[in-house]
């Protein structure tokens, strides 16, 4: 947003309700959020984690998953292997869930992920190529297309 929309949104939050003016001063400008701070393995596997979850549920998933794969010198997809799969499920994640991780990290490494390749696609020949990837559906595939391309 705009330093004159912030503004503007402030002047209408003091007529209406000074309260909304003071929470938005307290949050200050705001703007779309930034789709390619993460890895497209990254940003499916947090899609994956939160399916079927209350957002407060999936956010406490995710900090346990972001926090396994820290202690364990790991970065995100890499922590998604076999060999972790018990601390996975620690965390609170299903064994199908562990699976489709397991598998979105396979993907990235084989280079399957490629986001720049990837973007160049039409909506319909992506979502076919990630949806060759163990347990990404069209929901998730469509989540993609919305959000990180």
């Amino acid at each position: 947003m705009t330093a004159r929309i912030h503004r503007r949104f402030l002047a209408t939050a003091e007529r209406v309700a000074p309260p909304l003016k003071a929470a938005l001063i307290r949050v200050g400008r705001i703007g779309p959020p930034e789709p390619r701070r993460r890895s497209l393995a990254c940003f499916l596997a947090r899609a994956v984690v939160g399916q079927q979850l209350s957002t407060i549920a999936a956010r406490s998933i995710w900090a346990r998953v972001e926090a396994a794969a820290r202690a364990s010198g790991c970065g995100i997809p890499g922590f998604f292997a076999a060999r972790h799969a018990r601390r996975l499920r620690a965390c609170g994640l299903s064994r199908a869930k562990v699976r489709t991780l397991i598998a979105i990290r396979e993907a990235h490494e084989a280079g399957r992920l490629s986001a720049r390749r990837l973007r160049r696609m039409s909506h319909a020949e992506r979502s076919a190529v990630l949806r060759t990837i163990h347990g990404i559906g069209q929901w998730t595939a469509d989540m993609a297309g919305i959000f990180y391309f």
